[in-house]
């Protein structure tokens, strides 16, 4: 089973990937476990359900568990995701492109 979540964010790609990288420093000891996708624009859908949640995207991407461990950190991912984006900057869409807000 594959388990990922899809990521809307406010900033461009290359901002994205600086935040990535970013949250990679602060939160390698989560982030080994899991692949994060290359950082592009978003998908029509993604603008679309982003814009509902009252977010422009301008980058989108996925983060998924590798399966060598760290399963528990599974549910840390939306949190991890929120405080290094800003909570008004990303949003962390689940398996069902729901919304999983900030805690």
């Amino acid at each position: 089973m594959s388990i990922f979540v899809t990521c809307s964010s406010a900033y461009s790609p290359e901002e994205a990937r600086q935040k990535i990288a970013q949250a990679d420093d602060r939160y390698h000891d989560i982030l080994k476990h899991f692949w994060i996708s290359e950082v592009g624009e978003p998908l029509e859908h993604e603008r679309e359900r982003a814009a509902e949640h009252g977010v422009t995207a301008k980058s989108g991407f996925l983060i998924q568990w590798n399966k060598e461990g760290g399963a528990e950190y599974i549910p840390e991912i939306p949190r991890v995701m929120y405080e290094s984006f800003g909570r008004d900057k990303v949003l962390v869409f689940d398996l069902n492109y729901e919304l999983i807000p900030p805690s």
